[in-house]
């Protein structure tokens, strides 16, 4: 709520570098809060709790797709930077060009946030429907139809037996 009046903004629009309070008071001690550019316009992009792990890549950097405070928005652990953090569910097999217009895009990069990159290990084994190789053949559905538990990846499974790195029970 802004200072002085009964008007409220959204909680994204603090410290965004874009006044919306009448007396800016929304942009008001924000040197102290990280943030980082965003995808749309340039603008800042505040990186407290409330703008994390939402299903809207707003970082260039995807830097908003980690530190997840919600475990149910957890899809991996990987280090950063060199640092442990938690990964969400959409910046995994993804890009802020397919949140946003929901469509794939051969032609773009897709950058990874992990340091070995094991976010970016992603194929398409239909239209539509790009999943992450720890997703294949593990018994679940994610393809309409089925279509990543009958691929050419599980006819090439051996006897060696990985780690993947998805929790147990995640919800698709």
């Amino acid at each position: 709520q802004c200072n002085g009046t009964d008007e409220g903004i959204r909680s994204d629009w603090l410290c965004d570098d874009y006044p919306d309070c009448p007396d800016e008071d929304d942009e008001v001690g924000c040197e102290e809060i990280p943030t980082c550019n965003g995808v749309l316009d340039g603008r800042r992009w505040p990186l407290m709790n409330f703008a994390r792990c939402i299903p809207k890549i707003h970082c260039t950097n995807k830097q908003d797709q980690t530190n997840c405070s919600d475990p149910g928005l957890v899809i991996m652990k990987c280090l950063v930077n060199g640092y442990p953090t938690t990964l969400s569910k959409y910046a995994v097999c993804d890009n802020s060009a397919k949140l946003f217009d929901h469509s794939f895009h051969e032609d773009v990069e897709y950058d990874n946030v992990c340091d070995d990159g094991i976010d970016g290990a992603c194929d398409e084994p239909e239209p539509h429907c790009r999943i992450h190789k720890h997703h294949f053949c593990d018994g679940v559905s994610d393809c309409p139809s089925n279509s990543d538990e009958l691929s050419r990846h599980c006819l090439q499974i051996t006897s060696t037996s990985c780690i993947r790195r998805f929790p147990e029970g995640y919800l698709r």
